[in-house]
């Protein structure tokens, strides 16, 4: 049988649960947030809250962040020279500010951990790029070899200005070896075999499978040297013949 006390104290306990609930209960945002104070930026004209202005400026973060960036790139090399200079005379200033505020500022020291371990993995991935790419090398020699040769020729036929057809793949600078028994293609040797151009790049010559052949090292330094001597006599020929008309 319930007495009249503890009516009164369930009562107690049902006023208080609804008093509880209603001081912790939030309160809507309409009576919470104040009327954000707005500003004028004097570079762009926008009218912004105050949240998007530094201290004290006129102008607001994006416009003085933009200013920021045009003035380092006109000044870059003087600024980059001023920075350099500062850091090499104040070495050990920098590092012992560096060390005092590792020791304290724990975001910091968290950021510089941050740092340090993306270097390391950089580092690491750097020397795996560099393993892959030498077992690539070594596996695919042959390959490398011919791409080289082909970014050579563009290279000369572009120092001569001359527009150069390049379109020898691999498999038919094999397939011209396989049909010379992979010799010279004058004197037979099967040592130091190179690409050579019947006509040579300088006369207009163009890097196709009809336009190569298989020659080895000493062979193609004759020709070179034996079209270099026809030329220049050619040259001073036109040249005689030019004067006496």
């Amino acid at each position: 049988m319930v007495t009249k006390t503890q009516n009164n104290l369930n009562a107690g306990r049902g006023i208080y649960w609804l008093f509880s609930r209603v001081i912790i209960a939030p309160c809507p945002a309409f009576f919470i947030l104040e009327k954000q104070e707005m500003r004028t930026c004097t570079k762009c004209a926008t009218e912004l809250p105050e949240e998007a202005f530094h201290f004290k400026a006129s102008r607001c973060k994006r416009c003085r962040n933009t200013q920021e960036k045009e003035r380092y790139l006109r000044k870059r090399d003087q600024i980059v020279e001023r920075v350099r200079t500062y850091r090499e005379e104040n070495r050990e200033k920098i590092m012992e500010t560096r060390k005092e505020k590792y020791k304290t500022d724990l975001e910091f020291k968290a950021r510089c951990r941050e740092l340090a371990a993306k270097r390391r993995a950089i580092t690491e991935n750097r020397i795996k790029a560099n393993q892959y790419a030498e077992k690539y090398r070594n596996e695919n020699r042959g390959l490398v070899n011919h791409r080289i040769s082909l970014a050579e020729y563009k290279n000369r036929a572009k120092a001569h200005g001359q527009d150069h057809v390049c379109d020898l793949t691999y498999a038919q600078w094999i397939e011209i070896l396989n049909k010379f028994n992979h010799c010279c293609a004058r004197c037979g040797t099967t040592e130091d075999i190179t690409k050579d151009h019947i006509i040579p790049i300088s006369a207009g010559g163009n890097t196709t499978k009809e336009n190569i052949q298989p020659l080895c090292n000493k062979c193609n330094t004759i020709k070179q040297r034996i079209f270099e001597k026809e030329s220049h006599a050619s040259k001073s020929a036109s040249s005689e013949i030019s004067t006496n008309n």
